[in-house]
């Protein structure tokens, strides 16, 4: 039991378990400001973890039945300390073919796995292990292992499975399973695990020190149908695994320092091979503005550190954003960690294609050496958000992969059926002083949330309107106690009949 907020309520609780001597429960945890995602911001709020760290229960507040609840839980969950309870595992990957530990084409590959049994816990004995996939592409030759006996506290590694990849793989993520059991286990347990198979011809570099912001870059790229391999930055990344790859996207995200001394020579090792590289970084002209790489393979000198401010535009004439918007703010479908957006300036013949809107200072750089393509952008790629009706960064990136010339035009991919429009929004007068009128028309009965938000990102107003009726509905918003300027409303709905959303998003102008 973790209770966060000592109160007196939780200590009850925890007396009542000693007394119905629950002496182990996986995880209760008290305290909806830590576990928002569960809550309706109300404490008391309990959440019960299996030891998988999966939710079984919620509930606020106390009672006797909420009592028996949890006794159910742990007599289903709480590990048995009589018996063996195996859990973390990890595994190794070996190929056959060339020798770089990931999986390919045509390739025979072994796996050995390493498990714990839980501290205090029996001797897990005859411990054997039995791997499966469904995948078409994969052959498991022999799916079985075997683990010495493992003590409580202590790991134990297998012995090595096997299987063979097909000859016409095309490179895609695939999910394993090892089933382990033991004579004492009181069940087997099921670990699933995934990775890729064979070789995407773009790859992301994630190096942000650990924060995962390129996960948005990859869901963009899925979201136009380009797979591609992720580099976790966990170890520094050779030119030798960059030549593989026709793109690299590679961000830093938050993360202040940035390529070092070895990432800087793969990263030129790799241009000077003929690769193309989006490098998408706020604080990379601030560590390493007067480096080699800067000025000779970006053409690119630092201008600004930190320019706070949110709104991009691309650059009349030049390639890939010409005619674009976009919103580093943070709200949207965006990362909202462009904490520290810095300015840039060209070095012919690179060019300058986007710039903070109406400040005179450049945000990303094109440069094409007739061997290469870079792009180099003063912002994090992963903060663009697509609020307010801006571009979002599936098109920017779908933008940036035709001038590199590798790829079709999101105009060329398979068309998807949009759902009818069940909402639409306007404003007038727009722009206004101050107050203006939103129009909001629905052809369904609706949730409605709207919000305001300045040029920085920030939430100037709100309001939430749990039940509106099909038709049109005003309201006016007042923008006396705010400065003159742009400002973006985002109307989230959701319609009640089936749970459909839809998103309206509209640009205001506040003139004083």
């Amino acid at each position: 039991m973790i209770d966060i907020d000592n109160s007196e309520s939780a200590a009850q609780v925890i007396a009542w378990m000693n007394a119905n001597g629950v002496s182990t429960v996986t995880t209760l945890i008290q305290g909806s400001t830590a576990f928002t995602p569960y809550s309706m911001g109300y404490i008391p709020h309990n959440v019960f973890l299996d030891p998988d760290f999966i939710v079984r229960f919620t509930n606020y507040g106390y009672s006797q039945a909420n009592y028996n609840t949890w006794a159910d839980l742990v007599e289903q969950y709480a590990i048995d300390f009589d018996y063996p309870f195996v859990e973390e595992l990890t595994w190794s990957l070996t190929d056959e073919g060339n020798g770089d530990d990931h999986p390919d084409a045509g390739e025979t590959c072994t796996m050995t796995f390493t498990v714990d049994n839980h501290d205090g816990c029996a001797e897990a004995l005859n411990v054997t292990g039995e791997l499966f996939n469904d995948d078409p592409s994969v052959d498991i030759t022999n799916p079985y292992c075997t683990f010495p006996d493992i003590a409580g506290g202590e790991t134990a590694t297998s012995t090595t499975v096997e299987f063979v990849v097909d000859e016409e793989l095309e490179a895609h993520v695939t999910t394993f399973s090892l089933t382990v059991d033991a004579d004492n286990l009181q069940e087997p347990r099921v670990f699933e695990f995934s990775f890729s198979m064979g070789r995407a011809s773009w790859l992301v570099v994630d190096d942000d020190g650990g924060e995962e912001h390129a996960e948005w870059i990859v869901s963009s790229l899925d979201e136009i149908g380009m797979y591609v391999d992720v580099w976790d930055g966990s170890t520094p990344v050779s030119s030798e695994t960059l030549n593989n790859y026709e793109i690299v996207f590679w961000a830093t995200g938050t993360n202040e320092s940035t390529l070092d001394a070895d990432e800087q020579t793969a990263a030129m090792g790799y241009l000077d091979n003929g690769g193309h590289l989006l490098l998408s970084s706020q604080y990379l002209g601030e560590e390493l503005g007067d480096t080699e790489f800067f000025s000779d393979y970006l053409h690119a000198e630092h201008d600004i550190d930190n320019v706070q401010y949110s709104w991009v535009n691309g650059v009349a004439g030049t390639p890939i954003a010409d005619g674009m918007e976009f919103l580093l703010a943070g709200s949207g479908d965006g990362a909202a960690n462009s904490t520290s957006p810095s300015a840039v300036i060209a070095i012919e013949p690179a060019v300058a294609f986007l710039e903070y809107t109406d400040q005179g200072e450049y945000a990303g750089t094109l440069y094409d050496s007739g061997t290469y393509k870079v792009i180099y952008m003063g912002f994090p790629v992963e903060a663009i958000g697509g609020l307010a009706g801006t571009n979002t960064r599936a098109d920017f990136l779908d933008a940036a992969i035709l001038w590199f010339g590798e790829a079709q035009s999101v105009n060329d991919r398979p068309q998807v059926s949009l759902p009818d429009q069940f909402v639409m929004a306007r404003a007038y007068p727009n722009p206004f002083n101050p107050v203006t009128t939103v129009e909001i028309n629905l052809t369904a009965n609706a949730a409605v949330e709207l919000s305001f938000y300045d040029l920085l990102g920030a939430e100037v107003y709100s309001q939430s309107l749990e039940q509106l009726a099909a038709g049109t509905h005003q309201m006016e918003f007042n923008g006396a106690g705010l400065a003159s300027g742009v400002y973006f409303m985002r109307l989230d709905a959701t319609r009640l009949l089936d749970g459909e959303h839809q998103v309206e998003q509209l640009k205001l102008n506040l003139v004083k």
